[in-house]
């Protein structure tokens, strides 16, 4: 316990003298058995295990070589005042001590010229203090110049993530204008009385396409409201809905034998703020991700680390649009997590829409009278969803 109190002592020594709290580093020193006058014996290396930050490690060592000093200029004080006491008491015993006055004063000469000594070697340490501080002082700047970097760097990849997801943007407005042209060029042509024929007129078939005209980039894309929106199929029936399913069970379901890397599900919030979660196996397969569907006003959206900005009607609407998408955050819509009791889709089947050929074939096929990618009903001789805009086939 005394030296425990001499350690403890010494700490607040160095932190009165430094400013910087090592008071926390007590039971660092008690741990490895030692007490104050060890401390100058200990190498470099065992500093470095002994004190973990470099900071207080510092402090401590320099401090640590100080001791000695210190003890050492006490002693030499303490026999400075001894020798000018001898040397008072001689003078007063008188002449007949001379001789012992004279030892006294060359001990003493000696004591001073050690005292100096001592005192040359303290103002050395604080020297290399100095330094040590100064060394320290650099490697926080270099450390702030590290964060700066860094943090450079992630706005980098947060810029070119939001570069990449317009870019996927644009080219899927290119495929659907592409699919939009080519289904009004199959409409049926009527010919003169008497004749009907499909397709292009035989005279226009040797014709060269007209030369594409420049289009302006296209806008953040945001679901159109239609004027009088058709209800869409309810969310229950949904192949990829699952309801209240818990989160365990949730990720037991997708790492399971029925489901391969971008199977997913939607499901009920646990946090019971009136909102869904998507769960989605990654395209490595080797976890679940999980992604928050909040309400905005009468809308909804997808909580993404780099939002999009893109908001749907309903729910159906959202997860259409996130399985044309493709890649997005690491995952993809592929196919829907099997309900208990049912099949789990093949994967040829469950492809996203986005990795199809951009042909008749490849839009969404009706399922009766609902759309193929969000669910929404249409009527007959409808082309395009009202809700998510997909060609209907």
């Amino acid at each position: 316990m005394a030296h425990q109190a001499e350690l403890q002592a010494f700490l607040q020594e160095v932190t009165d003298e430094s400013g910087v709290d090592v008071s926390s580093h007590l039971n660092d020193l008690v741990s490895h058995g030692l007490t104050k006058f060890l401390l100058n014996d200990i190498s470099a290396d065992d500093w470095a295990e002994v004190i973990k930050p470099v900071g207080p490690r510092i402090l401590i060592r320099r401090a640590a070589g100080n001791v000695y000093l210190k003890a050492e200029l006490k002693n030499l004080q303490t026999m400075t005042e001894i020798g000018r006491g001898e040397r008072d008491k001689a003078i007063t015993e008188g002449s007949g001590i001379r001789g012992e006055l004279e030892k006294s004063q060359s001990e003493l000469d000696r004591i001073e010229n050690e005292l100096s000594r001592a005192e040359t070697e303290l103002d050395g340490a604080s020297s290399k203090s100095a330094t040590a501080e100064d060394t320290v002082a650099s490697m926080e700047a270099e450390r702030a110049a590290l964060i700066d970097e860094i943090d450079k760097i992630q706005q980098a990849v947060i810029t070119a993530t939001v570069d990449k997801e317009k870019a996927v943007k644009e080219k899927e407005d290119a495929i659907n204008r592409a699919i939009q042209f080519g289904v009004s060029a199959q409409a049926t042509s009527t010919g003169p009385a008497g004749y009907a024929f499909s397709g292009l007129p035989p005279s226009a078939q040797s014709m060269q396409p007209p030369a594409p005209k420049p289009f302006a980039p296209p806008q953040q894309r945001q679901p159109q409201a239609a004027a009088a929106p058709a209800q869409a199929m309810p969310l229950e029936q949904c192949p990829w809905y699952h309801g209240g399913v818990s989160r365990p069970d949730c990720e037991g379901l997708l790492m399971g034998p029925t489901c391969g890397p971008g199977s997913f599900l939607i499901r009920v919030s646990t946090r019971g703020d009136d909102s869904y979660s998507l769960s989605v196996r990654e395209t490595s397969g080797a976890r679940v991700k999980h992604f928050k569907i909040e309400r905005v006003g009468t809308a909804w959206k997808l909580a993404l680390k780099v939002p999009d900005g893109m908001t749907f009607p309903n729910v159906q609407a959202l997860v259409a649009n996130y399985q044309s998408v493709g890649d997005f955050s690491g995952v993809k819509l592929a196919m829907p997590a099997p309900k208990k009791g049912a099949k789990a889709p093949s994967a040829r089947s469950a492809r996203p829409q986005s990795a199809r050929a951009p042909a008749a074939s490849a839009s969404p096929k009706a399922k009766g009278s609902f759309c193929g990618s969000c669910g929404s009903p249409f009527k007959a001789g409808e082309r395009f969803c009202g809700s998510c805009g997909a060609v209907l086939a």
